[in-house]
């Protein structure tokens, strides 16, 4: 059995005053068959790739916001205090999350994380500058499945 992580949808939100776009949710879902497995997948410019699916989302992910990240842990979670990164770049960029991921994946609670900065004491948005490496790591249960939702905002001013 493999692990895999599959796109699921990237929607749209309008703003209701100006139907201006004002932010974005992409969904993907994952299962962990192995313990010790990490999932992961990348978000390229508008390309998905997951293990075991590629898909195409509405646009580009640059320009975008990284605003926070949603996750629903299904029957059967990740191990209590599984960690999630974000990585925005190659292997030697740093977490577009701060850490603030870190030990947040739970087995049956719900978790929205928002990105952390050192230098604040408060969430922050992230420009997205440069694709996404999305991994949770340190599950130790096997079948372990969710759905994570990213949350994109538009910077100010543009819609």
């Amino acid at each position: 059995m493999a692990t895999t992580s599959t796109f699921v949808s990237d929607v749209l939100i309008r703003n209701r005053l100006n139907n201006g776009i004002t932010a974005r949710v992409i969904t993907v879902t994952y299962i962990d068959q192995t313990a010790g497995d990490d999932v992961s997948f990348t978000i390229e410019g508008k390309d998905y790739t997951g293990q075991g699916s590629t898909a195409v989302l509405a646009g580009t992910i640059l320009g975008w916001n990284l605003h926070s990240v949603h996750h629903i842990p299904e029957a059967t979670g990740p191990t209590d205090d599984s960690d999630f990164t974000i990585i925005m770049g190659g292997t030697q960029a740093p977490d577009a999350l701060g850490g603030s991921g870190t030990d947040m994946f739970d087995e049956a609670v719900g978790r929205i994380i928002y990105p952390q900065d050192s230098n604040s004491d408060g969430a922050v948005l992230v420009p997205i500058i440069d694709k996404l490496v999305c991994s949770i790591a340190n599950n130790s249960v096997n079948n372990a499945a969710g759905t994570i939702k990213i949350v994109l905002t538009m910077p100010k001013g543009v819609n």
